[in-house]
């Protein structure tokens, strides 16, 4: 009975581990054109879906570093409505009924700006659903190194500001010998803001 009774224990700690990892298995890839680019350069990033149930909608969120910049979105299936916002870096696309929505999704192409000695993470979020059910809600992320070119070392400079505690202030990207323009001053509790300096010193 012992033997009986450990035996069915094993089987029920394989079908859990295997439900697992199938719950756990991504659906959603994201590649890219290059991982090393350099400045100047675009890169294109592909959304596919593999395995995923039939959906009537979609929606995609883009996140991306600073020191690159929006060029081009576009779902890569036709439906009975597709968008993307490049303001907000939002998308959505529809189905006029539920649908195959595996394959290639989406692709979008950034250009780089500005180089970083650490590599750069792009991400994108993608969820489908059919009416009020989630069919899929999955982010991902693909690391791009940001190099520059012996030309660009001298074309743009990253202005960073330090508040020392306060509140953050926008990194922003300049071509040689522009004007920063001066950022909203930032705040802190118990100080009050005397202006900018160079000197780490200070």
């Amino acid at each position: 009975m012992k033997r009986v009774l450990l035996s069915f224990l094993c089987v029920v700690m394989i079908i859990t581990a295997m439900l697992t990892v199938s719950a756990t298995e991504n659906k959603v890839t994201l590649q890219s054109s290059h991982t090393d680019v350099s400045v100047g350069d675009t890169v294109t990033f592909t959304v596919s879906v593999n395995g995923a149930d039939n959906a009537k909608s979609a929606a995609v969120s883009v996140a991306f570093p600073d020191n690159f910049e929006f060029v081009s979105a576009e779902w890569l299936k036709e439906g009975l409505m597709s968008h993307y916002d490049t303001q907000t870096h939002k998308g959505i696309f529809a189905y006029s009924s539920a649908g195959d929505m595996n394959g290639d999704m989406f692709r979008f192409a950034l250009k780089l700006k500005t180089a970083d000695k650490n590599p750069q993470n792009v991400s994108i979020n993608l969820q489908y659903r059919d009416a009020d059910t989630q069919i899929l809600n999955e982010t991902v992320e693909k690391s791009v190194t940001a190099a520059a070119t012996e030309n660009s070392l001298n074309s743009y400079f990253t202005v960073r500001f330090e508040t020392n505690g306060g509140s953050k202030v926008k990194t922003v990207t300049v071509d040689k010998n522009d004007v920063v323009a001066e950022p909203e001053a930032p705040t802190k509790e118990g100080y009050k803001f005397d202006g900018w300096y160079t000197d780490s010193t200070l």
